[in-house]
């Protein structure tokens, strides 16, 4: 009857092997997710630019309103209406539609004359896109 003798791997070569296995194995996981990720993120839309703007000053008296309204966007805004109302009175400003360049601060007032009475007004500037801003004013 013959013996074989069976000798195993040696335990280093077994911890080359396994560093081996685990180094490929990342390498391979590696290069998937950059694939992946670098065709998820190359199809992202773009976002459009957004209107940003603030009134920084109210003038309000019984027969007009002026208002200055800064535009703090990175986009030119279009001006188009501004409301001046308290809970019982609502008025249009009629003026001519304004472009605001962005960082810059345009003074709008009514090219009409308002019938205001005495006491508390909230102000409204909207823009062609619908972006509103709000403020209050009294009137004395």
């Amino acid at each position: 009857m013959s013996t074989f003798k069976t000798r195993g791997v040696e335990p280093i070569v077994a911890a080359i092997l396994l560093i081996v296995v685990a180094v490929v194995g990342a390498i391979l996981l590696y290069m998937w997710f950059s694939g992946y990720l670098g065709k998820t993120t190359g199809t992202i839309p773009t976002v459009a630019a957004v209107e940003k703007i603030k009134i920084d000053v109210v003038n309000c008296s019984k027969t007009n309103a002026t208002v200055f309204i800064r535009n703090i966007g990175d986009v030119v805004v279009n001006l188009t209406t501004i409301y001046v109302y308290n809970t019982t009175d609502t008025f249009v400003c009629k003026f001519d539609p304004k472009l605001i360049n962005p960082g810059e601060v345009s003074r709008v007032g009514c090219k009409e004359k308002l019938d205001l009475s005495s006491g508390k007004y909230y102000v409204k500037a909207v823009t062609a896109k619908g972006t509103e801003v709000e403020t209050t004013c009294t009137v004395s």
